[in-house]
């Protein structure tokens, strides 16, 4: 615990932590919706600030395609669509 009485994350090597916060984008996309989700919800998912996931995706929308990226080919989506109209692969 730190002096503000926060508990810290554990250390993770850079690519676990983007790994991570991809498998928390995904979660969190599919459950509520791209436009719904913010970068603190999927950073708070993982122990992270959103300032900490900044440090790993520049934007919400990297993060969305880098998702996207390492799914593209891997079967169906969640069980129901994104209400933006964006795809939501699991």
């Amino acid at each position: 615990m730190t002096a503000a009485g926060y508990v810290r994350a554990p250390r993770h090597s850079a690519d676990e932590r983007r790994a991570q916060l991809i498998a928390a984008a995904s979660k969190r996309f599919c459950a509520v919706g791209y436009h719904s989700a913010s970068v603190a919800d999927v950073a708070a998912e993982v122990g992270l600030t959103a300032r900490a996931a900044y440090r790993h995706f520049r934007t919400k929308q990297a993060l969305l395609v880098r998702r996207d990226q390492q799914r593209s080919g891997h079967g169906a989506g969640c069980a129901r669509p994104d209400p933006g109209g964006l795809p939501c692969a699991t």
